[in-house]
């Protein structure tokens, strides 16, 4: 008796299906016809296919067609190149959608969103600053977009509370001074100690504004000094 020989379908296989996975992208903005603009969003598929593979036994000794022997699937993503190999098309399915979930998926990291606003003056004249920051999200995407994700508070009930948009080119909004940086806990240090001096300039302010100092703090900065720093016999 002829030895048997085991021959594979050629090529891929024979291809049974094709599935596909939504993809999300933030790709821009446009105007919402109210003066206002909002993120444009990009939604298409990813698609992958489902190939099966065939085991034949080629005997020499018996007729055509060859028995198949084995009976196995190919799942494949052209634009990923993720390749799932199996013979459970359920469980081959979870395996490649897992995949091209961690593939796709954004990956936020916490940062921090400072601001300083000048002060509302509602009565008279006269300036300040306040200086503060939120926590904010920096995600990038598959295609290397860069995106900023903020929690916003006055969504309505049954709409997403995360604001998701384009990382901004800079940070200058209606004449507030924006910074983003990482939200480690030597930032978070860093700002605690800025409000902490700012806290500590505000009473210098009011000291030197204040009735036992203020002829003398006006004349120091008509004669071109600074107030900030000038000194006071009585301080000490």
């Amino acid at each position: 008796m002829a030895k048997a020989k085991i021959r594979q379908s050629p090529g891929q296989g024979s291809k049974i299906d094709t599935f596909h996975f939504d993809v999300q992208q933030v790709i821009g903005e446009v105007s919402d016809g109210e003066g206002n603009s909002k993120d444009r969003i990009l939604q298409r598929k990813v698609s992958f296919d489902l190939f099966m593979v065939k085991r034949f036994d080629e005997s020499t000794d018996l007729p055509p067609p060859a028995a198949v022997t084995d009976v196995s699937f190919r799942l494949f993503c052209e634009e990923t190149k993720d390749e799932v190999f199996g013979s459970d098309v359920s469980v081959m399915l979870k395996d490649m959608r897992s995949r091209l979930d961690k593939r796709f998926r954004i990956t936020w990291k916490p940062w921090f969103l400072v601001k300083i606003d000048p002060a509302r003056i509602y009565e008279g004249s006269g300036s300040g600053l306040t200086i503060s920051w939120e926590d904010i999200e920096r995600g990038e995407a598959y295609d290397g977009s860069v995106l900023m994700r903020r929690w916003d508070r006055y969504a309505q009930l049954h709409s997403s509370h995360w604001k998701v948009s384009t990382w901004p080119k800079n940070f200058i909004e209606k004449n507030k001074m924006l910074a983003a940086i990482e939200a480690t806990p030597e930032n978070r240090a860093a700002l605690e100690l800025a409000r902490d001096q700012i806290d500590e300039l505000r009473r210098v302010l009011v000291e030197r504004v204040g009735p036992k100092f203020i002829e003398q703090t006006l004349r120091t900065l008509m004669g071109g000094g600074n107030f900030l720093l000038q000194h006071h016999a009585d301080d000490e």
